[in-house]
């Protein structure tokens, strides 16, 4: 059995790194409402429920393995945004299997969706859509690449 650390976070790892994970919620929002809005509102709700409720909520281990108690929101710019490791981020498997289908999700379904959108239309607003997405999702694969290939290994 991997004994797990506690793990304090600070508010500006909290609020910072939680408003990036809305910041790139909303991007995908925007371009999923360039092609279809109603899309946009079903994209904006199914991220936000798996990134901030399953994954942020119910994906902790326990809250005595954490000094601060912020309800899951803690993990989850360490989730995305850094390279530690798993043991220390006090996730269950359930999360971790959901990873990288969330990933998915907020990257590849917008950069589509904009890829289109800009092939459609010849929109500098869907370019510069198009750039920040591939922007979010190149930091954070690179940040979360281990996880995400080999997560058989770390279990």
């Amino acid at each position: 059995m991997v004994q797990r650390k506690k793990r304090e976070y600070t508010k500006t790892e909290l609020v910072f790194g939680n408003f990036a994970i809305a910041a790139w919620i909303l991007l995908g929002t925007a371009a999923c409402g360039l092609i279809f809005s109603f899309g946009a509102i079903i994209f904006l709700a199914l991220s936000g429920f798996l990134v901030f409720y399953e994954l942020g909520k119910k994906g902790c281990v326990s809250c005595f393995l954490c000094k601060t108690y912020t309800i899951g929101m803690g993990k989850l710019p360490g989730l995305f945004f850094t390279k530690n490791t798993i043991d220390n981020l006090n996730i269950i498997r359930k999360a971790l299997k959901l990873l990288p289908f969330v990933y998915v999700l907020l990257s590849a379904v917008p950069i589509a969706i904009a890829a289109v959108s800009i092939i459609q239309h010849s929109a500098i607003y869907s370019f510069s859509l198009l750039v920040a997405l591939i922007a979010f999702s190149i930091l954070t694969g690179s940040l979360r690449r281990n996880l995400l290939l080999n997560r058989r290994t770390n279990q």
